[in-house]
């Protein structure tokens, strides 16, 4: 490695390779966490030796020429499965301060665990031994909006995407919507209302992953793989994960 490699390497954190702690979903949990906080916080990015750098500055770890073809070379291990909206304003990498490898992120609109992102997630847990799981909702989300809105789908395939999504809806006391004009109108417009559909849509799917994939249930129940849920504010930055886990070995037999 020539010098300035090293020092590419040493300003950015790009040496850190794979997390070492990657079997442990609270420390898992942690290290988001600590990544969230840089990219909510950090005015600036930290051009200094790591050790130099300020706890909330963002330091864009394993983002070098280096990373990416250690992992071509050798193939990928990330920390974490995050099952997150497609909405361009939620990208997972950036929101927790993370690079090349780190996560292995399934994105669909409304975060729906639809048969397509069950098969992209047991492929994580079974192949690649992820063991932490986050089911990401976010603030405004427009396909939850869709969901709570009285309008017909525009297509098949957007109807069955709110299919899913319904489910909260009704949970969550707005389908009343469907019969009363003045309820509906309330509700569509009513941001609490909105947050409390879009968290109950996370759940939702994260039970759908345990309730659909008999390959998560089982690497819950015998391969410590926890799944946590997580609210990500756009105007802040700041993703909120609940620091208990929604599944883990010692609940499987309790839902």
């Amino acid at each position: 490695m020539s010098a300035q490699e090293e020092l590419e390497c040493e300003q950015n954190e790009k040496c850190l390779g794979d997390f070492k702690h990657r079997n442990n979903p609270k420390k898992v949990l942690k290290r988001l966490k600590s990544g969230n906080r840089r990219f909510a916080l950090s005015k600036k990015k930290c051009n200094q030796p790591v050790t130099e750098c300020d706890t909330n500055d963002m330091i864009h770890p394993n983002q070098s020429t280096i990373r990416r073809k250690n992992t071509a070379a050798n193939g990928q291990k990330p920390f974490a499965i995050i099952l997150s909206c497609a909405d361009s304003r939620v990208p997972p990498e950036l929101i927790f301060d993370t690079g090349i490898g780190d996560l292995f992120v399934v994105r669909v609109a409304g975060n729906i665990a639809n048969t397509s992102s069950i098969a992209s997630i047991e492929f994580a847990v079974a192949k690649l031994h992820c063991k932490f799981i986050l089911v990401l909702g976010h603030e405004g989300c427009g396909a939850v909006k869709a969901a709570m809105s009285n309008e017909p789908a525009a297509s098949e395939n957007l109807e069955h995407l709110v299919e899913h999504i319904l489910p909260a809806v009704y949970y969550s006391g707005c389908e009343s919507k469907i019969t009363d004009e003045d309820y509906y109108n309330t509700c569509k417009h009513n941001d609490s209302d909105l947050k409390s559909v879009t968290k109950r849509n996370v759940a939702n799917n994260a039970d759908a992953l345990v309730y659909k994939s008999k390959i998560i249930r089982e690497s819950i129940r015998n391969s410590g793989v926890e799944i946590y849920s997580g609210y990500y504010k756009l105007k802040s930055g700041k993703a909120n994960i609940d620091t208990n886990a929604l599944w883990n070995n010692t609940n499987l037999h309790i839902k």
